[in-house]
């Protein structure tokens, strides 16, 4: 009955909270996060990264909030797990680029889905253009040269926590940008 009524007030502070209560819960789902993580095997700098994305997405996606699934805690280990497990399968694709071991294309994918995965590399790269060269920067040594929050830090002049926050504000500029260009129809 406890749990019932934690889960309870925090889905009250989730969608009606001041912003206190809701700063405390945003910071409580980070470390719980962080936590599970390393509890996983995650290193510290992935877990936090994974605990800053879940909780930004639980933020973000709030009035979709589902109590019957879990609490907000809950939901959050469950983004950040998911957001840590891509990023680690994402930082293997790179290595095997960096190492001339990339993958082959797939019986599935022609000539067509190369050719579209060309296009779509295209508008990214336009997206990043209009970025301010700050987050261009953050998001091109994190995704393109797989850099860690720490090293990325290191390059910038910051700390790691700071890396990362800009890393995730820079995805969500660009994001808003593709977004932008595909109601309007292109870059």
């Amino acid at each position: 009955m406890a749990n019932a009524v934690k889960g309870s007030t925090k889905r009250n502070i989730l969608l009606d909270g001041d912003a206190d209560e809701r700063e405390r819960l945003f910071s409580t789902m980070v470390y719980v996060v962080v936590g599970a993580l390393l509890s996983e095997g995650a290193s510290y700098p992935d877990a936090e990264d994974a605990g800053q994305e879940a909780a930004s997405k639980v933020w973000e996606n709030r009035e979709r909030y589902d109590p019957a699934i879990g609490g907000p805690i809950s939901w959050a280990i469950a983004i950040g797990r998911n957001r840590w497990l891509s990023n680690l399968k994402h930082e293997a694709s790179l290595r095997q680029r960096a190492q001339g071991k990339a993958e082959l294309p797939r019986d599935d994918e022609g000539p067509a889905s190369i050719v579209e995965q060309r296009d779509r590399d295209g508008v990214v790269r336009t997206a990043l253009g209009k970025l301010p060269r700050e987050e261009a920067m953050v998001l091109s040594l994190r995704y393109a040269e797989g850099k860690s929050w720490a090293a990325i830090a290191a390059a910038t002049g910051t700390c790691a926590q700071t890396a990362a926050t800009r890393g995730h504000r820079a995805k969500r500029h660009l994001r808003e940008i593709l977004l932008s260009a595909n109601r309007k129809g292109g870059l």
